[in-house]
């Protein structure tokens, strides 16, 4: 992390022989990675070893992208917002994002960190320190996506200790402090902004975001003034994900590729009235993954800042989630990612599985997660989830199903294929009117209980199309086969062709 010949040695002793790293702190004595520091801080986790490369993901553990300021710091402060957790839960990534500051000779260097399974299952915070000594880390504690992080690192001029703190929406969750041992060790000359990573064999192992800003930065001198950072020396050790590390003024950036792009509900739609709360999330699935979690929520509405230059929304809104209570008319807003709450509770779907499943979406996955799985698979034309309160954490992706069966520990949903129609052979000559909240489900559903009917159409509830959800049921598939339409969403009647 700091020390460039050390970090060497330590990347070496890590993908050789991992396991030797599990050794008390005290007899270690090279200079390695924070992932390296935790394992010997907590060595319930899981140790380190070569992986194989998947989706064109290499195999490097460590450093990702990195961006550093040098000056002479007393006070450094920045803070940051949890992220949502990846779509791809492999159970092994081992995630870190973290501020730092090192002094000089690079003899102490303190960190607060938000690292993801690392300790505990999902996001959690700790502080951390390297000296002489060796390491010490604070246990981690639990933050969930949407919490903003405070990360403060000070001395304090009359005793020369550090002070390494974590606050969690304005409390206090990790704190250490630290004696400078050293003329050296009491002045900062670095200061960093790091994602660090292990275990990460494809790029959904990252968040959907695919961003991460450490903002409101302030740097402070000795005499308690005021720092202009001067941000340089990039580090970018991934471009399979196309990772990038960036700084301007009081704002440090790392971005990466997860391959989610909308990774829930549909842009550039809102639904009408029926709002029961609002809060913030990091993007739109963790809004879908909090209204999966309240019984009463009937769908979702998030806040997104617009791609088109023609709208202007409203900067405070961004990242707003409101839940609904009940579903209203669909209009177009370019400043909204919306979608009614999808699944049917206590229905399993059988058959027709797709390779790969079923897929472990984690102790923080919902029925949302198992949705934006399927829809980053272009084979994927339903899902089954496994119910949280049965303790599942299980998704399995279908092309097809060969029927329904009651099952309280299942969740299942019908999705078809996005701008799909089949043109022509309407049973009852045109379409059928279903409820503002109803789902791609209810109409095939309604194909499945009618006598004849091999296929559905749907109105995609994309901007532009209609705003009714008209469902059209088909005894045939038409001339030509399927038809390209950006307003349809199609699919088969069960046990079809």
């Amino acid at each position: 992390m700091v020390l460039t010949k050390m970090k060497m040695m330590m990347r070496i002793m890590f993908c050789v022989v991992a396991l030797a790293l599990l050794v008390d702190a005290s007899k270690a004595r090279l200079h390695p990675s924070i992932v390296a520091q935790h394992l010997l801080v907590h060595d319930d986790r899981p140790s380190a070893s070569p992986i194989t490369a998947l989706n064109s993901r290499d195999n490097q553990d460590g450093i990702i992208a990195q961006i550093s300021s040098s000056g002479s710091y007393a006070d450094v402060s920045t803070t940051w917002t949890v992220p949502a957790y990846p779509i791809h839960y492999a159970g092994d990534q081992i995630l870190f994002y973290y501020t730092e500051l090192q002094t000089n000779q690079s003899d102490l260097v303190m960190q607060v960190v938000l690292q993801f399974n690392n300790g505990l299952p999902g996001w959690s915070i700790s502080s951390y320190y390297l000296n002489s000594n060796g390491y010490t880390g604070t246990q981690p504690a639990p933050v969930s996506p949407g919490d903003e992080i405070t990360g403060v690192i000070s001395r304090n001029n009359n005793n020369n200790m550090w002070s390494i703190l974590g606050y969690v929406n304005g409390a206090l969750k990790s704190s250490l402090n630290v004696q400078s041992s050293s003329s050296s060790s009491s002045v900062a000359v670095r200061a960093l902004w790091t994602l660090e990573a292990y275990n990460v064999k494809q790029c959904a192992d990252y968040p959907p975001t695919n961003i991460l800003d450490a903002t409101k930065y302030i740097f402070l001198d000795h005499n308690n003034r005021s720092v202009v950072p001067s941000w340089s020396h990039a580090i970018v050790n991934n471009d399979d994900c196309t990772t990038g590390a960036n700084a301007v003024g009081a704002t440090a950036t790392i971005t990466w590729n997860s391959g989610a792009t909308v990774n829930a509900g549909y842009e550039g739609i809102d639904y009408t009235g029926g709002d029961e709360s609002v809060s913030t999330a990091s993007c739109a699935l963790e809004c879908a993954q909090k209204c999966d979690r309240d019984n009463s929520c009937v769908g979702w509405s998030y806040g997104i800042a617009s791609k088109t230059s023609s709208s202007s929304c409203d900067p405070s809104k961004v990242g707003s989630c409101w839940l609904k209570s009940s579903i209203g008319a669909r209009s177009n807003d370019s400043c909204r990612v919306a979608d009614v709450k999808g699944g049917e509770a206590g229905i399993d779907r059988s058959g027709n599985d797709l390779p790969g499943s079923p897929l472990d979406v984690g102790p923080a996955g919902s029925a949302s997660t198992c949705g934006a799985a399927c829809s980053e698979d272009p084979d994927c034309v339903g899902w089954v989830f496994a119910a949280e309160s049965c303790g599942g954490h299980l998704c399995w992706l279908k092309n097809g199903y060969q029927g329904t069966s009651k099952d309280n520990c299942r969740i299942s949903a019908v999705t078809g294929t996005s701008q799909i129609d089949y043109i022509g052979n309407d049973i009852g000559g045109g379409p059928v009117t279903l409820p503002d909240d109803a789902t791609p489900t209810q109409c095939s559903e309604r194909c499945a209980s009618t006598q004849g009917c091999i296929a559905w159409v749907m109105v995609n509830p994309l901007p532009g199309c209609e705003t009714q959800n008209l469902c059209w049921l088909k005894s045939g598939l038409g001339q030509g086969g399927p038809t390209v339409n950006r307003c349809r969403r199609a699919g088969f009647a069960p046990n079809y062709p």
